[in-house]
């Protein structure tokens, strides 16, 4: 029976153990969906999200310049001092609390390098962009907002702080104190995705704990309850998931 708008959303733990990883020189990965070595028919894409990577890259290494198109990539430096390599190279540093937006546009060569003696740890999500065309663009800030109501990248920015995309799709990192609950309807093709960084979570009875993701779709009625304090990433878009 289809599911309709009162009944629960649908939720699917994704374990971190089922993640893909990467394990080249100077270079670790963490992947949630296809990637390099790890394919799987059922981690192709969740809505327009395409990529939810978590790469170290060690001092003095560099994962090289590889062709990028059709698609908008969010990068957001949780540590360390990283560098454009390719199309942007050189470029300003990108330190610790870095977001970097780039629309691939019909085509972009992107590689990044680290900076300093420390080793660097960001993110990097990708979404479909409705068309691909035009010119590649870069945008960077120093800081990304924080919160539900501030998110990082969205098409629809409610304020100057949020990094503006073309995909139908908004993208947050967010905490929730223990016994916090989160609520939300998901309509006919929204498709939500969790990256859980840190805490335990219950979502629709389905729990999940730090390292996690959780893939939900609707229509449906969404509960999240944080049942220790909860960081982790939401993901929001329009589009059918696959999985």
């Amino acid at each position: 029976m289809d599911r309709t708008s009162n009944e629960p959303a649908y939720v699917e733990l994704r374990p971190a153990a089922e993640h893909g990883r990467t394990a080249l020189d100077g270079l670790s990965g963490l992947h949630h969906f296809c990637f390099a070595g790890f394919q799987r028919p059922d981690r192709m894409e969740w809505g327009p999200l395409r990529a939810f990577h978590e790469f170290t890259l060690q001092p003095a290494a560099e994962r090289p310049p590889s062709l990028h198109a059709g698609f908008e990539i969010l990068t957001l430096v949780l540590d360390g001092r990283l560098r454009r390599t390719g199309r942007w190279a050189p470029r300003e540093a990108m330190i610790t609390g870095a977001v970097e937006l780039v629309h691939s546009g019909v085509g972009v060569d992107l590689g990044v390098a680290t900076l300093g003696d420390v080793p660097a740890r960001y993110v990097e999500i990708w979404a479909k962009a409705p068309r691909i065309h035009g010119e590649p663009r870069r945008t960077v800030r120093a800081r990304a907002p924080r919160g539900f109501a501030r998110p990082i990248a969205s098409n629809r920015p409610a304020s100057a702080e949020t990094l503006r995309w073309a995909a139908d799709a908004r993208v947050t990192r967010a905490t929730l104190a223990a016994d916090a609950t989160l609520k939300r309807r998901l309509e006919p093709g929204d498709c939500v995705y969790v990256a859980l960084r840190a805490g335990r979570l219950e979502a629709n009875g389905v729990i999940a704990n730090a390292g996690d993701a959780l893939a939900i779709s609707g229509p449906g009625r969404l509960r999240i309850a944080a049942l220790l304090p909860a960081d982790f990433y939401w993901f929001r878009g329009r589009g059918a998931a696959e999985g």
